[in-house]
């Protein structure tokens, strides 16, 4: 449900939030009854210690405190476990004890302060030894229960929320239920009224980013973290819920996806069986929506023709996936090689001291004294080092690391740029908002994502800084150019292809797992004659942009108004999640209706008229939103190839190959899906995997070729340099 309110002030928490911490706190508080009932039958009532009355009155004192707070415990998780997520009226009372439990929780700390002087500071009873077991309880549990209090005093400061006296964002009853009420479009329509939420959010950035303990403070710098705290206090603004609503709302959408999935699988079979045909079905629509499949219905080995026709290009994507790998350093590379004697192909390959020697032409910037991160970049990328052009390991806001280095075997001159790593680098990825490219030769009206267009640019600056690329073009000049990114950086890559197009006519940009929120529509179309993208299954990064965002907050507060299950038997089906079956059991949830099915008897009116607002802007003011950078669609750039891992190999793993590849559209990539796989695809080890073995058993021709290839430029190489 929406964050309580108590103490005049909204926490973060809800009133269903209570279940699981106070029936902890009540366990706890019913071991410590029953030792306290052992000792006090035990012993002697009358405790015959000289000052056992101290004894008799604080264990009397305790057994009654610890019978207040069981009861109060019981009374808060009876009433916390009552109605649906967003049904308050039926957790009414769940404040009120809230209450009683703090009042009597201070009693506790002063009978505990109380017991704690007599059972360390009283020189009669440490010199008692007639009731040691009474005496030793009475010090144990004083130390537990002050364990107890400095976590409970914790998970106070945790729920905090500075901005709880907020009133920018109240709930309103609608038939017994609580709906997010706002003023529509407050946030465009007046610049910033929402002041100290975008100041409390630009401080969060910079705790995140250990900015105050960057030497880089510029203006841009802190101009981008007030952008993006802009960016996310509007992204925040119309949301009442607390962490756990969110968490409950995507199990809830997630049983419904499976639902969705399961009923789409029986629909293509029936389809299949009626009409017979050929070819994956690669979307639905519903309701005038596309809904995305991310993974292939069950039918034989059968590849598209348009990838089969694509061939030599998969081949490329595979082979250039490496030099990716160089960008990460000298630590990924031990992590990622721990198993295949990573550390001693390192050692074999540093330099120790290569700060106090002369240079071998590679011009090299923040690596340590023994050029580790070069060392690593030699390994994974497998180029040897004089065709390692230059380096920058530097990590700083919108500047991340990259190379240049020459690959003989496919005559090109490469640029690698790092994606997201380090807390910096998430910067960048929140400075989200649309700005025009202002590049000359391009429409004005295309645009990009603001911090990734300001990470290009500083690239583009350091390249012609020390003249890197038309050196290179003078060495080789039948190379073509081409630029390489994963993530983040494959935006960035797309976005310096863009302003080196012109200057570079045959330049061609491959990006891996690049985000959703790169360039607009126009702008993306123009860019598939010279950007491939791939992505792999549910990766969530590819579907990633404010106005995506946006629409699953409204499909996700659909789903938590819809559902009426109580939250905490919603958090118990989250072992499904964990379990290792294929059919995972949901006996912990109720039946999630479709979205449009939501409330249509009793809240038909109130809710559906709330969500109209946040999806369609007014009439009068349509035109404004059309240019406004938080509604403007954002897209990956260039021709998206997606990779997925076919039904029918999970079901038999005889029956052909694992993955599969087709050319997607970019809208498939619009909405967010939620699925247990939707991070860990964002990885490119499991694209990696899918490539290379769709390269080995489709194109054995043109790989083999390529490595022919390599072999010989590097033997042409290696006569020439002597």
């Amino acid at each position: 449900m929406p964050a309580i309110v108590a103490f005049g002030r909204k926490w973060l928490v809800g009133s269903d939030d209570f279940v699981f911490p106070a029936l902890i706190d009540l366990t706890v508080k019913v071991c410590w009854l029953i030792g306290a009932l052992i000792v006090f039958l035990k012993n002697d009532p009358d405790f015959g210690c000289p000052d056992g009355d101290h004894f008799k009155i604080y264990l009397y004192g305790l057994l009654a405190m610890l019978l207040v707070l069981i009861l109060t415990d019981a009374l808060v998780v009876k009433n916390s476990m009552m109605g649906g997520i967003l049904d308050e009226e039926a957790r009414v009372r769940v404040v009120p004890f809230i209450y009683i439990r703090c009042f009597f929780e201070l009693l506790d700390i002063f009978w505990n302060i109380l017991g704690t002087a007599w059972a360390y500071g009283d020189p009669f009873m440490l010199g008692c030894p007639e009731e040691p077991e009474a005496l030793s309880f009475m010090k144990r549990f004083t130390v537990c229960n002050w364990i107890s209090i400095l976590i409970m005093l914790l998970f106070f400061v945790a729920l905090y929320d500075p901005l709880g006296y907020d009133t920018s964002v109240v709930s309103e009853k609608c038939d017994g239920k609580s709906v997010i009420s706002e003023t529509a479009y407050q946030y465009e329509q007046t610049g910033l009224p929402h002041t100290e939420r975008a100041l409390y959010w630009t401080a969060r950035l910079k705790k995140l980013t250990c900015f105050c303990c960057s030497p880089s403070k510029d203006d841009s710098v802190l101009g981008a973290f007030e952008e993006a705290g802009r960016i996310l206090s509007h992204m925040f603004k119309d949301s009442n819920y607390v962490t756990t609503d969110v968490f409950a709302g995507l199990l809830a959408l997630y049983v419904r996806t499976i639902n969705e999935e399961a009923a789409r699988k029986e629909a293509i079979r029936k389809r299949n069986s009626i009409t017979n045909a050929d070819g994956p079905v690669t979307c639905i629509c519903r309701n005038n929506v596309l809904y995305p499949i991310t993974t292939q219905p069950l039918k034989p080995h059968q590849e598209s023709p348009e990838v089969l026709a694509s061939k030599h290009e998969i081949v490329l994507l595979d082979h250039y996936l490496r030099f990716i790998h160089g960008c990460y350093g000298w630590k990924a590379f031990l992590v990622k090689n721990f198993k295949k004697q990573g550390f001693s192909r390192l050692w074999n390959s540093i330099q120790c001291f290569s700060c106090f020697r002369a240079s071998d032409g590679i011009m090299i910037k923040g690596d340590n004294c023994c050029l580790c991160s070069t060392a690593a970049l030699r390994q994974t990328a497998r180029v040897d080092q004089k065709d390692i052009v230059y380096i920058s390991f530097s990590n700083g806001y919108f500047e991340p690391p990259f190379y240049v280095a020459a690959d003989h075997s496919t005559k090109s001159l490469v640029v690698a740029v790092r994606g997201t790593l380090t807390t910096r680098d998430m910067l960048t990825n929140f400075t989200a908002w649309p700005s025009p490219l202002e590049i000359p030769g391009l429409p004005l009206h295309f645009k990009a994502h603001h911090g990734m267009m300001i990470t290009a640019r500083n690239i583009k600056a350091k390249l012609e800084k020390d003249n890197v690329l038309a050196k290179l073009r003078d060495k080789y000049p039948e190379y073509r150019l081409v630029l390489l990114g994963q993530s983040s950086g494959g935006a960035v890559a797309t976005l310096l292809g863009m302003m080196l197009y012109y200057e570079y006519p045959s330049l061609h940009v491959y990006c891996y797992s690049p985000p959703g929120s790169v360039l607009n529509k126009d702008a993306a179309e123009f860019s598939k004659s010279f950007v491939t993208s791939v992505t792999y299954g549910d990766d969530v990064v590819a579907r990633l942009s404010i106005p995506a965002v946006s629409r699953f907050k409204t499909k996700l507060a659909l789903t938590i108004q819809s559902c009426q299950t109580p939250k905490y038997r919603l958090i118990l089906g989250y072992r499904f999640l964990l379990s290792k079956k294929k059919t995972p059991k949901f006996e912990y949830f109720d039946q999630v209706p479709e979205i449009h099915e939501v409330d249509e008897e009793n809240n038909e009116s109130c809710f559906k008229d709330h969500i109209s607002i946040r999806i369609t802007p007014p009439s009068e003011n349509r035109s404004h939103y059309e240019h406004n950078p938080f509604y403007t669609p954002m897209f990956i750039p260039g021709k998206i190839l997606h990779i997925t891992q076919r039904e029918s190999w999970l079901e038999a793993p005889e029956s052909g190959p694992r993955w599969q590849l087709r050319w997607a559209d970019k809208k498939e990539f619009q909405d967010i899906i939620i699925s247990p796989r939707m991070i860990a695809d964002h990885w490119y080890h499991r694209m990696e995997k899918g490539l290379h073995e769709f390269v080995i058993a489709n194109c054995r021709e043109s790989f083999n070729a390529l490595h022919h290839n390599n072999n010989a430029s590097h033997s042409q190489v290696t006569e020439r340099n002597d």
